[in-house]
């Protein structure tokens, strides 16, 4: 997947059109279809407000154009993130205990 057809899916994850996504940037509903159609990459200035306007981070939109972008997120990754930022402080405190739970009884498991 390409940035465009990241940029296109995650516009219609938060369900905002062309034109929404365009007035958040400043720019014509046409420069958006030229992004996610690969026809033209947005300005830095541009760039850095899509971030802000598709509440997403660089690495979401841009991971194939640097070395380790297989590292980033997919977008349930991300879903499971924005969820557990979300908890309160006691409550992220159990999931990490619950995970380290499950990843020592995982490990403690041996192949029949």
């Amino acid at each position: 997947m390409n940035f465009g057809q990241r940029l296109r899916e995650r516009r219609e994850e938060l369900k905002i059109t062309r034109a929404g996504l365009a007035e958040c940037l400043g720019v014509k509903a046409s420069a958006i279809a030229n992004y996610e159609n690969g026809f033209s990459f947005p300005r830095e200035e541009i760039l850095l407000r899509l971030f802000d306007c598709l509440q997403t981070d660089p690495n979401t939109l841009l991971r194939d154009s640097f070395q380790g972008g297989s590292e980033t997120l997919t977008g349930e990754e991300r879903i499971l993130l924005e969820n557990y930022r979300a908890l309160s402080p006691q409550v992220r405190e159990s999931v990490i205990n619950l995970i380290k739970s499950i990843k020592s009884i995982q490990n403690n498991q041996h192949p029949v």
